[in-house]
């Protein structure tokens, strides 16, 4: 990524490349307003949409760029089917909880469908099947049981035992009747609904503290502080923290390319079980070319070692395995994931104004869409059967282990990552477009080299909660490995819950 932020143009995704970006950043907002929303991607976008049509007043707030988030780099599936999901649903809370998560998640891809048609948006929405598939013997069970849970639940699809591809598959689980489209076509159609209704959009406008007090919220942001009647957090990594949700998150990265393909090669959406690296394809038509946008590999914020270029890994592979041309575009993204892998969607913990939506575990499509509508009956007092599945306030045997295991990690880099010893930095020995954490001048630094030679040294702690960043040299940016907040080499704040940007320790 650039200093600045933005994403380098050749990383930018396919839905970015196609479509214009509105600017919200010169919006004069009021004193006051009924609801204030923090985060404008597909939840956000949606629940504003959902608030206007109950005439509620409304602003909403974002850091960077509408659109340009998470949510702008997706691979714009439409899909019910997330993982082996519903078995564990049976599992944890049985078969009425999973039931209504998949009432919710079919809701929202219908409901996509219907707006579109309604709004008369070419938003290239396609039906098509979407299918798990696995390569290894240990994971015929688990297929087999999650196949058994779709008859529980009416869920059409059915289990075999072959995919056309040039690999062996042991297992494939597919669920009919699902969508993929090009998003930001759609949820710009979206956001103009809600303009166009009354709601403020401000950009560039990043919010650092909500309080709630005296019957009311204020939300302090870089513009100055404003009053609210209710707040609604759907920043990706919640701003707002009543729940302790940095014990309860897992960030990751993976990465996405668009290739041209034949027309009809490729009809259906795959994505792998467990397998790893994580390998996903889906077709589809962006401005009336056919494409195929391939995923790959799933790591931890912050963690992973980084040798060679994922996308030229990424591209590799598609060129051995699937039929594709040339390659149009290529990105990154970033997920949250919780504990049991279903979101956190709801009233925040102990607050009774501030709703929340987050840790949609690389399934924003269907789960943005859904957190409008449950967060908007939220703030109207109106009783929502999917509701339950989602609370934030949740807790189940399935979320110990995996957040023991997560905190337990997090204390490692806050503390190991600080004690251990670093190399001097040679600056003449640094090349540029790298970076390093090392002591420089005599001070623990986050150091790194653009292009032209210049030097930038910064403290190399998050303003988040203080963890040691680390370079991330595939897109130059400084990752930390705790809770996913990510900085550009000049260390302004790229993606949070950091608000704050590092601090420069010299001026080079």
């Amino acid at each position: 990524m650039e200093p600045n932020g933005k994403r380098p143009e050749d990383h930018r995704s396919i839905w970015l490349r196609t479509t214009d970006t509105p600017d919200f950043s010169g919006t004069v907002f009021n004193a006051a307003y009924e609801v204030i929303i923090v985060g404008g991607g597909i939840a956000g976008i949606s629940l504003a949409y959902e608030l206007r049509k109950m005439g509620k007043g409304v602003l909403l707030l974002e850091a960077l760029e509408v659109l340009q988030g998470v949510t702008g780099y997706t691979t714009g599936k439409l899909t019910a089917q997330h993982g082996l999901i519903y078995s564990k649903l049976v599992s944890q809370a049985g078969v009425d909880h999973a039931g209504r998560y998949y009432e919710a998640q079919s809701w929202a891809v219908r409901e996509v469908e219907r707006r579109a048609q309604e709004w008369g948006v070419d938003c290239d929405i396609v039906e098509a099947s979407a299918n798990i598939f696995s390569t290894v013997e240990q994971f015929d069970s688990s297929m087999e049981i999650e196949a058994d849970t779709y008859a529980q639940l009416d869920i059409p699809g059915a289990l075999s035992h072959e995919l056309k591809v040039p690999f062996a598959t042991r297992r494939v689980l597919t669920m009919l009747h699902q969508r993929h489209f090009h998003p930001r076509k759609f949820l710009l159609e979206m956001l103009n609904q809600a303009l166009a209704a009354g709601v403020d959009v401000m950009s560039r406008n990043r919010v650092h503290k909500i309080e709630e007090e005296d019957g009311a919220c204020f939300v302090e942001t870089d513009a100055g502080r404003i009053k609210a009647g209710f707040v609604a957090v759907t920043s990706h990594y919640p701003v707002h923290d009543s729940g302790l949700f940095v014990a309860k998150l897992t960030p990751t990265r993976s990465y996405a390319a668009a290739f041209e393909m034949t027309e009809g090669a490729v009809e259906q959406m795959y994505i792998s079980h467990s397998e790893e690296p994580l390998r996903s394809w889906r077709p589809g038509v962006v401005d009336g070319q056919p494409v195929l946008i391939v995923g790959s590999t799933h790591h931890k914020v912050g963690e992973a070692p980084v040798v060679g270029d994922a996308y030229a890994e990424l591209e590799l592979w598609a060129r051995t395995m699937l039929p594709v041309g040339e390659r149009i575009a290529a990105w990154s993204t970033q997920d949250l994931w919780t504990p049991d892998h279903v979101p956190f969607i709801g009233a925040s913990p102990g607050r009774g104004r501030i709703g929340i939506a987050t840790g949609f575990g690389g399934w924003g499509m269907t789960n943005g869409i859904v957190s409008g509508k449950i967060l908007a009956d939220l703030f109207h007092d109106i009783p929502n059967e999917w509701a339950p599945v989602f609370d934030p306030k949740r807790m189940n045997f399935e979320m110990v282990v995996p957040m023991v295991k997560e905190n337990f990690a997090t204390a490692k880099h806050l503390i190991g990552d600080k004690l251990a010893a670093v190399p001097e930095i040679d600056p003449g020995r640094l090349s540029p477009g790298h970076g390093q954490v090392g002591q420089y001048q005599g001070k623990r630094c986050a150091v790194s080299k653009a292009e032209d030679g210049t030097l930038k040294a910064l403290d190399p702690s998050c303003t988040h909660m203080g963890c040691q960043v680390s370079w991330n040299a595939l897109e130059h940016t400084w990752d930390c490995p705790c809770h996913g907040s990510r900085f550009g080499a000049d260390g302004q704040v790229i993606h949070g819950p950091a608000t704050l940007p590092l601090k420069n320790l010299f001026d080079q």
